[in-house]
């Protein structure tokens, strides 16, 4: 959940990026104050919905990261969110049962 990641984090900017044909919001995730800018979308079809929960793990562990000022795969969290600025797009598409 965005608003669960927002309360633990509050370092994340959360932000709509527009609507869709539903007229639903479509949220954005941003983190890092970087010049260099990277784009992960998840969910965008509906038999793509795994890749919302691996978006939302990845934002996890960087986010824990850099709150700990520790490494991830290699890289300190702190310096890389100086480097880029990562937007995340999560639409929301209900898990299959």
């Amino acid at each position: 959940n965005i608003s669960a990641l927002k309360a633990i984090y509050p370092f994340l900017e959360i932000s709509d990026i527009g609507t869709s044909v539903l007229g639903r919001n479509i949220p954005v995730i941003k983190f890092g104050n970087g010049p260099k800018e990277i784009f992960y979308s998840g969910a965008i079809h509906a038999n793509e919905w795994i890749t919302a929960p691996l978006l939302t793990k990845f934002i996890e562990t960087l986010s824990l990261a850099y709150t700990n000022n520790t490494n991830m795969f290699g890289y300190n969290a702190r310096e890389l969110l100086n480097q880029v600025s990562i937007y995340i797009v999560l639409t929301r598409k209900p898990r299959p049962e």
